[in-house]
């Protein structure tokens, strides 16, 4: 065991790399400095002490309410525990949660050059907004990230900072959900996708705006002012972006929005209190030049010259390139390039160990204060199975009109934290499952099926099966019951297409009688001649509402040639034999229809009708006569997929390739796919914005009535049991 007996912390760190290469027990440096800190800075604060809380801030704009939410009564000066090198709690009491960020956010990187006389005094303010460290790997930044996030957290109480922190590497800051987890940490998104990191960015963007008009409301300019003429104790936010390059390059043609969004932290972060705290391991092309020149705090832990030049302004990081980590120059004046601008810091060791004691210890004080911000973990690789699939859409609200796909990859406000598409029955509302492979297109059909039968009184369903893989797979005859059809055979002539082209314009014919009956009721001898034959005086049809309909029926029929195709094909004259048994056929057909509906006598609209689903498993398999034969069923089946929007009848249709069916794309509302070919790419989303990065823990869906820039959106795929992605 190495024994340190000395203030000196350039002495500590070169006995810890030592004993590190020597496989020797290593020093708890952190403890030995964060105790010297928080000892000497909290000094001057005395108790007890009053907090008062803020309401949300929707209310304060809305009253212009700037009455705390509570009162927070702080008795004494709240400690911890000074932990061990072995990571056990002591006897031994630190003070924490000490300070105010009224005037800015310290970032502690360590002792001045080495001195322990000296203290970081750095700082997130309004003068020295964001801040940037880099260095190359294994030089220390990501210990160098977790003591700037730790000391945050001992120096101010959770009421005071939040923090947002963004992982690509997915595994660096999951710790802070899982066995670190801080009372400070509002947001904490674990994931390579960067559509995520844009919409958390632009949250908090319109937190920004809100609190500037806040402010405005009460005649302040900055949260400083608005702190002081309050009285409330409104936090400063510090968002903590690692490896930011990544994101930068996952963001493709979304790079601008991204670079936008980080110009209006540089305009509107300094007197609304958010703060940008980035870092890489590369200081690449991928990070516009700009963003950087925006920055007042750069810090450089070793790395090559060319890229100390970028982040400092001069090559003096190159000198620690290769040595012991932990070297951290801060230069706040990087445009000159003055190496005497530069300050040399030396950044305590934290264990992982020592790491999770302490935030047992800030976790202990957040219970004990009753205090603790509320938490959105987003973590990318926690999937679902289909195993655990029917529990996890237990969670949410039982809603017929809604299908459940997942965790959405992008910041929501909604507290169950899913996306789902919600039909209205007022709208096209058309679903393409486009995929090129059987697996994901079984993964998206499992999971359509799994929520629609979970609602088996709510629905209605007919089944193509062209694509056997549907069946041997994922059993799609499950949809079918006694009062729908299902068929695997894939001839063009078979009956699915003429039934559910008959369903939707009996239903449209139901409607459009109906309207005319309760806006202008009419009847007419030759009709009631018609309707009598067919109707018993006195029983239950026979009513003015149904001699009505009778009447518009028979209108429509004899005027309407879209119906005449339908019913009557050979346009046999009204008043033939023909025709009358024809017409008989059909009234009876739509009086049983109207009674079963519950609407003999009440007018039928779109909400009277029983939802139907029509399924086309595997389109791009069905078997007809010719390219000529497929492409007129193809424009037959696009206007039924219109005019189901009027009836309630909704098709699912699933394909492996789209070249032959891109028209039904304007007859669809959702688009459902995981990965798409540039072809593909244009036909479903124009000019769109595309992931420019496959993400293979992630699916998308497109909403075509959305026209903007972001119709594309993410949500977790559901895995198969024994699938590994």
């Amino acid at each position: 065991m190495i024994k340190v007996g000395t203030d000196d912390i350039t002495k500590q760190h070169a006995l810890y790399v030592e004993s590190y290469r020597n496989g020797s027990s290593v020093p708890l440096l952190y403890e030995s400095y964060t105790g010297k800190t928080l000892k000497t800075l909290a000094d001057s604060v005395e108790y007890p002490m009053d907090i008062k809380l803020p309401k949300a801030l929707s209310d304060m704009l809305y009253n212009k309410d700037s009455t705390p939410a509570r009162i927070l009564r702080i008795e004494r000066q709240p400690v911890r525990r000074r932990i061990s090198k072995d990571g056990e709690p002591t006897d031994e009491f630190i003070p924490v949660w000490f300070g105010s960020t009224a005037n800015g956010v310290n970032l502690r990187f360590g002792y001045k050059n080495g001195d322990s006389r000296y203290l970081s005094t750095h700082a997130l303010y309004d003068r020295s907004v964001h801040a940037f460290l880099g260095g190359a790997t294994g030089q220390g930044k990501s210990v160098t990230l977790n003591n700037l996030i730790f000391n945050m957290c001992e120096e101010y109480p959770p009421w005071e900072l939040e923090l947002v922190l963004i992982d690509p590497k997915i595994v660096e800051f999951k710790a802070y959900a899982l066995t670190s987890p801080l009372p400070h940490i509002r947001t904490i998104g674990a994931t390579s996708d960067s559509d995520y990191v844009i919409s958390a960015l632009a949250a908090l963007r319109d937190e920004m705006d809100s609190r500037s008009k806040l402010f405005a409301l009460f005649g302040t300019k900055n949260i400083k002012e608005f702190r002081k003429a309050t009285g409330l104790a409104i936090p400063r936010n510090v968002i903590v972006m690692d490896e930011v390059q990544t994101t930068f390059k996952n963001a493709g043609k979304r790079s601008r929005e991204l670079i936008a969004l980080l110009d209006d932290f540089a305009r509107l972060g300094r007197s609304s209190g958010y703060h940008l705290l980035m870092a890489s391991q590369e200081v690449s092309s991928d990070i516009p030049s700009d963003t950087l020149a925006n920055i007042q705090i750069r810090g450089a832990l070793g790395c090559t010259a060319p890229v100390s030049e970028k982040i400092i302004g001069n090559d003096e990081a190159s000198i620690y390139y290769g040595k012991a980590p932990g070297n951290m120059l801060v230069n706040t004046n990087a445009s000159q390039g003055q190496k005497a601008d530069n300050t040399l810091y030396k950044v305590p060791y934290l264990s992982t160990e020592v790491q999770i004691s302490v935030s047992k210890e800030e976790m202990r004080l957040s219970k004990e204060v009753n205090f603790r911000n509320p938490l959105n973990f987003y973590d990318e690789e926690d999937l679902i199975t289909f195993s655990r699939y029917p529990g996890y859409l237990e969670k949410f609200p039982c809603n017929p009109n809604r299908v459940y796909l997942g965790e959405p990859s992008f910041v929501t406000k909604s507290p169950d934290k899913v996306l789902y598409l919600e039909f209205t029955s007022k709208e096209l509302e058309n679903i393409l499952c486009m995929s090129y492979n059987s697996k994901n297109s079984l993964r998206t059909f499992l999971m359509l099926k799994e929520n629609l039968l979970r609602y088996k009184g709510s629905y209605l369903h007919n089944v193509l099966c062209a694509d056997s893989s549907f069946e041997e797979t994922g059993n799609a005859s499950e949809l079918a019951n006694s009062n729908n059809f299902y068929t695997d055979k894939t001839y063009l002539n078979n009956n699915f297409f003429s039934i559910t082209e008959s369903v939707i314009r009996r239903r449209k014919m139901l409607i459009k009688i109906d309207s005319s009956v309760f806006a202008d009721p009419k009847t007419h001898e030759l009709t009631d001649e018609l309707f009598y034959k067919l109707v018993e005086h006195g029983s239950e049809l026979d009513t003015k509402t149904n001699r009505s309909r009778c009447f518009y029926l028979f209108a429509l029929l004899s005027e309407n040639e879209e119906y005449q195709a339908m019913f009557n094909p050979q346009k046999r004259s009204p008043g033939s034999e023909e025709f009358t048994d024809l017409f008989a056929k059909l009234l009876n057909i739509l009086l049983q229809m109207y009674k079963c509906y519950g609407c003999l006598d009440k007018m039928l609209t779109v909400s009277c009708l029983p939802a139907i689903f029509n399924w086309i498993l595997g389109i791009d398999k069905v078997i007809g006569l010719g390219r000529d034969t497929k492409q007129r069923y193809i424009e037959t089946l696009k206007k039924c997929m219109f005019d189901a929007s009027t009836v309630n009848v909704r098709y699912v249709i699933f394909t492996r390739d789209l070249s032959e069916i891109r028209e039904l794309v304007k007859a669809t509302r959702w688009a459902l796919f995981e990965e798409l070919i540039s072809g593909d790419q244009r036909a479903i989303l124009g000019d769109s914005n595309y992931p420019p990065v496959h993400n293979n823990r992630l699916a998308m869906v497109v909403d075509m009535t959305q026209k903007s820039d972001n119709m594309c959106l993410k949500y977790k795929k559901t895995l198969f049991d024994d699938e590994i992605v």
